[in-house]
This record gives C-alpha cells, structure tokens and sequence, in this order.
C-alpha cells in the first residue's frame, strides 16, 4: 500500500523499490476484528502494544499473531495492480474460501527502509477506509474517515535518517 520517493536505492526485505516506486517485500500481521459501532475507520486502540516502537521480525508474535512476509510479483497473494500501481490489497490478503473480500478489519504492515544519506521523502499510499503512518516511530500520514482505496491518495514527507529507517502502516477497513 506505500511508495517511497526521494532516491532510496532500497525499500523493504532485500529487493530495490518497483519500477513504479512501490515497496516490494512486507512484514504483514493481522486481520484483528475492528468495532463498527460509531463510524470506526482508524481503529482506536494500539494493537501491538507499542506501536511507534514496532520494529518486528518475520516469525515474531504479536498480540497473539504472527508476523508473516509478503513478496509482491506474479501470483502472490494480495497482490494487486490498479489505477496504473501495484501494492498491497490486505482485504484479499486476509480474505478466506468463506468471506474472500472481509470488512471490518485492521492489519499492519512494517518495512524497512534503507536511504545511502540523510534525506526529505515522500511516502504515498491508498487505504480504504483509514490508515496511519509510522516513520522511525513519527506519525507522518493517515486517514481517519471513510473512503476507497486510491493508490498514492495519503501523503507524508519524512525525514530518513542515513542507513535503515522503520515504516509501519495500520490499515482499517
């Protein structure tokens, strides 16, 4: 769901940014239940019980859940390719044989980001409904109201420290 700009040579596990921008490998956790009750679109409470200090590995238990990796390229699950991007799709990541598009749900997703000097970046991604962005344990960019997913729609500029920095999105639907 992110794109990172600015001259990262790297985003995410080991592969360099996609042609378009967009990180390629991400450490996914989720779907917890989301109340409906009161327009929720950003789910109020910290899932992981820290979450500008998340920082997780691949395997790593949290809030009773696993830390999974999720590489995009052709047949991955979640993947998907709109509006002229490529991301993320969580609902269809966390979609099972008996309810393939969930609603209600919150899931994060982590990455690190490897930037060669200190630099300004901008981080663009799509949510639908809410989101919210951590850098290095900032809140950079979110939404807390209703809408689609639009691909580059949530923006933030970041300062990336030289060498690697922490990005965490919360997505609620």
């Amino acid at each position: 769901p992110a794109r990172c700009g600015g001259g990262l040579n790297y985003c995410g596990g080991s592969r360099p940014l996609s042609a378009q921008g967009f990180v390629q490998d991400w450490l996914v956790l989720g779907p917890f239940a989301t109340p409906v009750a009161g327009g929720v679109y950003l789910h109020p409470a910290d899932l992981l019980g820290g979450e500008a200090a998340a920082d997780p590995l691949a395997g790593a238990m949290t809030a009773g859940m696993t830390w999974t990796e999720w590489r995009s390229g052709a047949g991955a699950t979640g993947a998907f390719t709109a509006c002229g991007g490529e991301g993320l799709d969580l609902t269809r990541l966390f979609g099972t044989a008996a309810t393939p598009r969930p609603d209600n749900f919150t899931g994060y997703v982590f990455a690190s980001v490897y930037a060669p000097s200190e630099r300004m970046a901008e981080l663009a991604l799509g949510c639908d409904d809410g989101c919210r962005a951590w850098v290095n344990g900032a809140v950079v960019a979110g939404r807390t109201g209703p809408g689609g997913c639009v691909v580059d729609e949530v923006r933030g500029t970041v300062r990336l420290r030289a060498g690697l920095n922490r990005l965490l999105v919360k997505v609620t639907n």
